[in-house]
């Protein structure tokens, strides 16, 4: 994934694929990560406002985030606190993927996450 043009748009699922050379590892890996808003946010102008000021950050950040985890595998859920904003992490099975996946980066085989990510976004409320 080429973290400078790939932004991870909200309530929108996404394959990132990771070049091997980027990751450190022995193959392309392909991996389903989806951000959500939290939902008593989902109506709120201005949670899509700090999220369109975040997301390119929070795409950098997810995109490390799953890479970090091929090497050092991370808990199946935690709690990512900034200064506007919280993302709940979570990750469980990608059967889909393990099952169904079947991509090349030129003529090497991309493999697949075994597990899917899903991060939860909340605007952290600010009292005036």
């Amino acid at each position: 994934m080429n973290t400078e043009s790939e932004l991870l748009p909200m309530n929108e699922s996404r394959t990132l694929f990771l070049h091997k050379d980027e990751t450190g590892v022995e193959h392309h890996r392909a991996v389903q990560v989806t951000i959500s808003v939290d939902d008593t946010q989902k109506r709120n102008v201005e949670t899509a406002i700090i999220y369109a000021l975040a997301q390119e950050e929070i795409s950098e950040f997810v995109a490390k985030l799953v890479t970090l985890h091929l090497r050092h595998p991370l808990p199946e859920s935690f709690v990512i606190e900034e200064q506007d904003y919280t993302l709940l992490a979570s990750r469980k099975e990608w059967p889909f993927g393990r099952r169904c996946f079947r991509a090349t980066w030129g003529t090497e085989q991309v493999v697949p996450f075994d597990d899917k990510w899903k991060f939860v976004f909340k605007m952290k409320t600010t009292t005036a």
